[in-house]
């Protein structure tokens, strides 16, 4: 589920991390595509970069305004990249939970 930036969720989730999605994709493949499959789509496989704490959320989102999405055609290919903060329950391990809802950075 995507959230609008400074929308309140942190009172369901105790985790926060920082993700980023690539995907090389043929012109017919991007015509399925939609903004945040790397992130969350069926087959996505999202690296990722940091994560926070509930109470860490500014610092979340300071971070996440330093990555812009991109979606690059060249030559009949597009190369995309995208990031997005995840919002989710974790255990005391630091596992998934439950969850998840997501803020995606902005486009380039």
């Amino acid at each position: 589920m995507r959230l609008d930036k400074g929308e309140e969720i942190m009172s369901y989730y105790n985790t926060i991390r920082l993700l980023k999605g690539t995907a090389f994709l043929t012109t017919r493949e991007y015509k399925n595509f939609e903004p945040g499959d790397t992130i969350w789509g069926n087959d996505s496989d999202a690296e990722e970069i940091s994560r926070w704490n509930e109470d860490e959320k500014e610092k979340a989102l300071d971070a996440l305004k330093k990555y812009k999405c991109s979606y690059q055609e060249s030559n009949g290919m597009y190369d995309i990249e995208e990031y997005a903060l995840e919002y989710f329950d974790s255990d005391e391990g630091g596992e998934f939970v439950a969850g998840s809802d997501y803020d995606i950075a902005e486009t380039e």
